[in-house]
């Protein structure tokens, strides 16, 4: 429903010996496969020879590009393990796909109404996943070690299939990229 959402994904630990230039590259394209946007970021290494932490990462869409209403998006994230070689046989991506919902009036008054874990509730009956998780993150990252949440954490992610990822320390890990756009 959000203009401006935040897209996640998950980041894992990787060697400078795996990846020793390691740079994401984000693309948004509309419904068309046009190119909207691109950006690139390089990633922090650590003195351990690694890459960041592993953990959820994110991109607040909001500095790159307004969604419109009714419209379909494609968006991709490569993780370019030498972005200093032609060769990209070593990057992996992942892709998804997004489309912005304008909200009835009966729902913005839901949700007006609603707590923040109310909120989370209602994004994820409304099938709203990118409002879901962003909300569950903030919630998540104000109240580490409350239950309910924890619990609401590791349901939404069995429901995608993602148990494994929905048991490490996610919300410690989060990070936002951003650009000066």
């Amino acid at each position: 429903a959000a203009e401006s959402p935040r897209i996640f994904w998950y980041m894992p630990q990787i060697s400078l010996e795996d990846a020793p230039s390691p740079v994401i590259e984000f693309r948004l394209l509309d419904a068309n496969k046009k190119e909207i946007y691109t950006t690139k970021y390089q990633l922090a290494k650590t003195t351990q020879s690694i890459v960041g932490s592993p953990g959820l990462m994110s991109l607040n869409v909001s500095n790159i590009y307004p969604l419109k209403a009714n419209q379909e998006y494609r968006w991709d994230l490569t993780l370019m393990c030498d972005a200093n070689s032609p060769d990209r046989s070593q990057d992996t991506f992942v892709e998804g796909a997004i489309k912005r919902v304008e909200a009835s009036p009966e729902l913005t008054l839901r949700l007006q109404r609603a707590t923040p874990l109310e909120r989370v509730g209602i994004y994820a009956r409304e099938q709203l996943w990118y409002d879901t998780l962003a909300t569950l993150v903030e919630l998540r990252r104000d109240r580490p070690n409350d239950a309910l949440l924890a619990d609401a954490w590791t349901k939404l992610f069995d429901s995608v299939n993602l148990s494994a990822i929905s048991r490490e320390p996610l919300f410690q890990g989060v990070r936002s990229l951003t650009t000066n756009n």
